[in-house]
């Protein structure tokens, strides 16, 4: 019996999604566009659409399009086995780490590897995946792990396995590892470089995740700064989380704090702190300042627009696949890579000191404004 049309469609499509066509994250094209490819009415592409919505691999956005939400798993004899890599990371379609896949996944395709894609981010047992994947015959493994002390385990684990593997994004301190992670520290440092700068001096952090390799980074970088101009690290104005959970009574304790006139965290936090501010009567940036870091694509729509740490993320999922590509080709040599960071200037930090500082008498502002840059 011959195929429906919008099953030929869905076939095509499918066929695109296995070749590495679009990345998890990537917007198809119209329906019109596709209507006028296929040679179909725009209703045989919206069926074909449809169905593979239902089965997982696309999501629809009002207004915006249809997106790959998923790749697409085939039957694979053992050569093509050996040109598949696992990546394991918690994804969230507009935060970094759905940038970091992307860049992953075009790079896998230009190589002619396939990644196998695996969400953690609601999974307790991380090494459930990473031993799924190895018996799954993948090639190596590119791992973004969430707790630091089941990673070390799970990293020893593929080591006895003689399994090639990457860190992404975070690294081990005291076990030898390749990995691939931005400069945390020195965008830290940047970040709050700014923020006194502009004459604070009682700049707040938040962060969850404590013993995460990139946030101890952002922190080192934040006491960097702070001391470096001379100031204390007061205990008081750092929120350090040990879970990823923060919750908003927590926000609003740490937001109330006596002379508090900037914060430095996460994107995600940082305008999670914005909107409180502004269901508190507290204004961005004229009595709070805010810095970012990550350089979310909703930073640069938010009111204020978020001052941000641009993260390589594309460039550092690639970067891994380049990494874990020369290892499973039979390099020895341990690679360990830092990608700078760029500090995005925007609304959200202000071109002025907060109110409580501008009316610090002249001779006090003298010697604890430190000239910009």
């Amino acid at each position: 019996m011959a195929q429906h049309l919008y099953q030929q469609v869905k076939n095509d499509l499918l066929g695109d999604i296995r070749r590495g066509r679009w990345a998890i994250g990537d917007c198809l094209p119209r329906e019109l566009d596709l209507s006028r490819q296929y040679n179909v009415s725009r209703f045989t592409v919206r069926q074909a659409l449809q169905e593979l919505a239902r089965e997982g691999l696309l999501y629809r956005r009002s207004g915006k399009g249809t997106f790959i939400k998923a790749t697409v798993p085939m039957r694979e004899n053992a050569d093509q086995k050996k040109k598949q890599i696992g990546f394991v990371l918690p994804y969230i379609a507009d935060a970094h780490t759905g940038r970091i896949l992307k860049g992953a996944e075009r790079e896998a395709a230009e190589n002619g590897y396939r990644i196998i894609f695996v969400n953690s981010q609601q999974t307790a047992d991380e090494w459930c995946l990473l031993d799924a994947l190895y018996h799954e015959g993948v090639a190596g493994i590119i791992y973004y792990y969430l707790d630091p002390c089941s990673c070390e385990e799970n990293v020893l684990r593929l080591r006895e396995r003689n399994c090639p593997f990457v860190l992404v994004d975070r690294f081990l301190p005291y076990i030898p590892t390749d990995y691939i992670v931005s400069d945390n520290c020195i965008g830290s440092y940047e970040a709050v470089r700014h923020l006194l700068a502009l004459g604070h001096i009682k700049v707040g952090m938040i962060a969850c995740e404590r013993r995460v390799s990139s946030v101890e980074q952002r922190l080192k970088g934040y006491c960097l700064a702070m001391k470096t101009q001379g100031l204390p690290v007061d205990p008081n104005l750092l929120l350090l989380k040990e879970k990823r959970e923060l919750s908003e009574s927590e926000l609003r304790a740490f937001m109330g704090k006596k002379d508090l006139t900037a914060i430095f965290a996460s994107d995600m936090i940082a305008i999670g702190a914005m909107k409180l501010a502004a269901r508190l009567g507290k204004k961005v940036p004229e009595e709070l300042a805010v810095v970012g870091f990550d350089n979310a694509p909703v930073g640069n729509f938010v009111i204020p627009s978020l001052t941000t740490v641009e993260q390589p993320c594309e460039q550092m999922g690639a970067g891994a696949v380049k990494i874990l590509i020369a290892r499973i080709q039979g390099t020895e040599t341990l690679t360990q890579k830092v990608l700078n960071t760029k500090l995005i200037i925007r609304a959200s930090s202000g071109d002025k000191v907060c109110h409580s500082i501008e009316n610090r008498s002249s001779a006090d502002q003298a010697s604890q404004n430190p000239s910009r840059n």
